[in-house]
């Protein structure tokens, strides 16, 4: 998952611009990933750390599916051509997909 977040960042035109929010993303989504693996690493030492961390993990995903309201801004052709309106997910998936 994480390289295809790699090179949609290193493909991305307007890598360099200052207002660039998928690029933000994708960045924050790969620091992330780095950081849970690290502290994935140091966890493995400590099974019930380990569980207990996990499951605060998924509650807080859980919760962010029920509580983010997402954004519908409708469902005509102009709509969903711009990349900014597309789909039903809230900012906070997108953050967890690197979108």
């Amino acid at each position: 998952m994480v390289t295809g977040a790699m090179i949609s960042t290193l493909n991305n035109p307007r890598l360099l611009d200052r207002g660039n929010l998928p690029r933000k993303r994708r960045l924050t989504f790969i620091a992330s990933y780095g950081a849970g693996c690290l502290l994935g690493g140091f966890l493995v030492l400590q099974p019930a750390a380990m569980l207990f961390l996990a499951s605060v993990a998924k509650l807080a995903i859980s919760a962010s599916f029920v509580l983010n309201r997402g954004s519908s801004a409708g469902f005509d052709e102009e709509t969903l051509a711009a990349e900014e309106n597309y789909g039903l997910a809230s900012p906070g998936l997108k953050l967890a997909w690197g979108d």
